[in-house]
């Protein structure tokens, strides 16, 4: 799992400064919603299901991702709080891929101060975070 506890250990051992909170957070929220239900050994629930259904059911489909992205952020990033995602349009009109999806996730963390960024979930069920 990036940015987690073991990354952070393994960092200091290296005597490199650890990863700010939010860049630990961000990396995290990469790996789990980039993993599909089912293929952890350790938790068959981590991560988001396979996508492919959900995309035959647009529009009606968006909400159910929104929330299956809450779901997984609250079960396991203890670090947020306040968990939002909306879907939001595509930034460049030029570039955008008709089939990809955007959503803007907005948290607090725990320490304290906001979190924003975008997810992008493609066609092929690859999820981007910037």
């Amino acid at each position: 799992m990036s940015g987690g506890l073991l990354d952070e250990i393994t960092s200091r051992l290296r005597g490199e400064p650890a990863p700010r909170p939010e860049e630990a957070v961000l990396a995290h929220l990469s790996t789990l919603l980039n993993t599909r239900q089912g293929s952890s050994a350790l938790d068959r629930e981590y991560g988001l299901p396979d996508l492919i259904d959900i995309t035959h059911d647009i529009p009606a489909g968006i909400a159910a991702l929104q929330r299956m992205i809450v779901r997984a952020i609250q079960r396991y990033e203890p670090r947020l709080t306040h968990v939002l995602v909306r879907c939001a349009p595509p930034r460049s009109s030029i570039h955008a891929d008709a089939l990809s999806l955007s959503f803007e996730v907005s948290a607090q963390l725990v320490g304290g101060g906001a979190l924003r960024f975008e997810t992008k979930i493609s066609s092929g069920g690859q999820v981007s975070i910037s």
